[in-house]
């Protein structure tokens, strides 16, 4: 297949992430609006917990592998076009929600919705990259991660500072108001996506039958063993961390919701968006002189110095001084996560490529958004209990995990570097 080499493939990249950073912000929103939500609502933590966790993953995961096998066979852009429209609508109606089981439904929704979104922007944009670009090709639409939790946090933000100061808003609660923005953003955003052109891929229409998935997963049984399980220790980490920082922050600084909103989505879209592009940078570099599990390295370097320095913003007596070793903390973390996308694909034939990434999406948000809210709450209430009892349990469950997830990944290097080679090995 030739290769795009214009400009274009990187505007079908800024597009895709564009994307992403809807869904992203849709998805971590509620880690803004927990205090909002107790006060108009009634929720409790642990009904907030599962909004942010099972409640939106399971519906991701259940729709997930059907719709990339989708992706694998049939148009992508299509795919991702009603995925948006699908995800951004239900994001509207949780405007509507009076009662948890009204807002548990419409959480449901947007994650069943968002399901399409990156197992079939990965498949796409593989297709127009060369192996030795694809790092940074997948690094920057993964950007979307970051810039979307950024934008949750300063778009709220702004919003809940907004409606305090506006009584002109009062039939509107600023919850509402914030749901209603991504939701509309989303709609606005559907007919950029039809400006994209679907690139021809190796076996056009000839997604692999479930029997030679399965086939294929399992001769790669012990590669994707550790990368599955280091990434999604990760992504437990990062989704305790976006659930419960803003309360850990608020209650224990006293600094008022929109404030706090606007610096801590500055830093993430920021510093970790940055920490995404260097990675990938790096990456590339790396496999362009030959290291070719240089993705693993990097990864679970970035975890073990997440593990350590990372964590200093849980620990300092001052607000500014959290906020300030956020940076390090934000940069850090984000490093891994277009690496493991990018690391993924190059074990894959490309009639599995979506569905591959499918699994990977599914482990990784099972674990992260099913575990990792549910986790920070769980040990909050039962096993410290005090007024420190939130900031113990992130560190504790952030830290443990992210020095787990970077052991697992440094261990799998080898079986990383042996895939490769039987792959590229003839048959």
């Amino acid at each position: 297949m030739p290769l795009q080499r214009s400009l274009y493939p990187w505007y079908v990249v800024g597009v895709l992430m564009l994307a992403f950073v809807l869904s992203f912000a849709d998805r971590y929103i509620l880690g803004l609006l927990t205090i909002a939500l107790q006060r108009d609502l009634g929720l409790t933590p642990t009904q907030l917990s599962l909004l942010i966790g099972p409640g939106f993953v399971i519906p991701f995961v259940l729709a997930g592998l059907p719709i990339a096998r989708l992706a694998d066979r049939y148009s992508r852009r299509r795919i991702i076009i009603l995925s948006l429209l699908f995800w951004s609508l239900a994001t509207l109606g949780c405007a509507f929600a009076r009662d948890f089981s009204q807002l548990l439904l419409m959480r449901a929704l947007v994650g069943a919705g968002e399901a399409a979104l990156a197992p079939a922007a990965y498949s796409l944009i593989v297709d127009y990259f060369a192996p030795e670009r694809r790092a940074s090709a997948l690094s920057t639409f993964s950007v979307g991660t970051y810039a979307g939790s950024g934008l949750a946090f300063t778009l709220g933000g702004a919003i809940i500072a907004y409606t305090a100061k506006a009584p002109a808003t009062a039939d509107w609660q600023s919850w509402q108001l914030v749901f209603m923005s991504l939701g509309l953003c989303g709609l606005l955003l559907s007919p950029l996506l039809l400006s994209l052109r679907e690139p021809p891929r190796a076996a056009q229409h000839q997604a692999l039958p479930l029997a030679a998935l399965r086939t294929q997963l399992w001769q790669r049984r012990r590669v994707l063993l550790h990368h599955h399980l280091g990434f999604a220790l990760l992504s437990l980490a990062g989704s305790a961390a976006v659930a419960w920082v803003p309360a850990y922050f608020i209650h224990s600084f006293g600094w008022p919701p929109g404030r706090f909103g606007l610096a801590y989505g500055g830093i993430i879209a920021l510093c970790g968006s940055a920490g995404l592009l260097c990675a990938g940078a790096l990456a590339d570099r790396a496999w362009r002189s030959g290291q070719r599990d240089a993705a693993l390295r990097l990864a679970g370097n970035a975890a073990l110095g997440s593990a350590t320095l990372g964590l200093l913003y849980l620990l300092m007596p001052d607000a500014r001084l959290s906020l300030l070793m956020m940076l390090p903390s934000a940069f850090l973390s984000a490093m891994p996560f277009g690496l493991a996308v990018a690391s993924l694909q190059e074990l894959m034939p490309a009639t599995m490529r979506a569905q591959a990434s499918a699994l990977y999406a599914l482990i990784t948000n099972l674990v992260g958004l099913g575990l990792g809210p549910l986790a920070v709450t769980w040990l909050s209430h039962q096993l410290f209990g005090d007024e420190q009892a939130l900031g113990k349990a992130l560190l504790t469950v952030i830290g443990s995990t992210q020095l787990l997830a970077a052991i697992c990944l440094h261990s799998g290097r080898k079986a990383y570097r042996e895939a490769l080679e039987h792959r590229a090995a003839p048959t």
